[in-house]
């Protein structure tokens, strides 16, 4: 397994998710979502081509990948809350398998720590 194939798994599971969503031609937001977030990440940390991407997901369109990581990005700038949550889940995985000195080009928001402590430690 190479390291690419790790961290899709990590941020599939991170999400309770499964690495087979990749390829499947659904559009649920899940696993819509799931997409989005992994091209984002995989896209900051590795050397991989689109082309690449579209191959490991079962032949996506190579235009269809540039969208999703633009999509996840939208996501992000417009602070949609329940994509925030799972993308600062499947960063902070990826983040505590790699580390944060290979993690450099990733992303993180300032409240990342605040949106993942359980409900009964926020403070209003």
């Amino acid at each position: 397994m190479t390291e690419i194939d790790q961290v899709e798994k990590i941020i599939a599971e991170s999400l309770g998710m499964e690495v087979r969503y990749y390829s499947m031609r659904s559009k649920k937001t899940d696993v819509v979502e799931l997409r989005f977030i992994a091209v984002m990440i995989i896209k900051s940390l590795f050397k991989i081509s689109y082309r690449t991407l579209c191959n490991k997901w079962g032949g996506w369109e190579h235009d269809r990948i540039i969208y999703m990581k633009i999509r996840g990005q939208e996501l992000i700038e417009v602070n949609d809350t329940q994509f925030m949550v799972k993308y600062i889940k499947a960063v902070n995985a990826v983040v505590k398998y790699l580390g944060k000195m290979y993690c450099k080009g990733l992303y993180i928001p300032e409240e990342s720590s605040i949106l993942l402590l359980p409900q009964s430690v926020h403070t209003n």
